[in-house]
This record gives C-alpha cells, structure tokens and sequence, in this order.
C-alpha cells in the first residue's frame, strides 16, 4: 500500500509530505494557519514530529 505522508528527517526540522489529496486537506484542516509549508510538505520542529506521526497513524494514514 502506498503511503499517506512521506516523512523526511533534516535533524533540524521534518517535512510531512502529503501525498494524496485526503492527507493534505487532514493536515490543513488541522494544523494552525500560521503553520509553515514547505514546497508542499508541513515543516514540523523535531519535539513535535514523533507525536504528529503518532496521531495520523492513529487516525489511519500511513506514513513512510
């Protein structure tokens, strides 16, 4: 199965690419507007990262 969100680690932040249209419009419905977006993907602080990844999974997307 294809995933949902491509995560991708630069240590000093991490991109949550969506993949699909469902998972972009998950995320943009449940991030603050004044989330930064990168080329697409949401740039999210290290401290952050493992408890997003966690909560997709938890409502169902599937992450790589």
């Amino acid at each position: 199965m294809e995933a949902d969100f491509r995560i991708q680690n630069y240590g000093s932040i991490f991109l949550f690419d969506p993949q699909n249209a469902t998972a972009e419009e998950h995320l943009r419905e449940n991030v603050e507007e004044e989330a930064l977006w990168f080329c697409g993907a949401l740039v999210v602080e290290p401290r952050y990262a493992s408890a997003l990844a966690a909560a997709l999974l938890t409502n169902g997307f599937k992450i790589s």
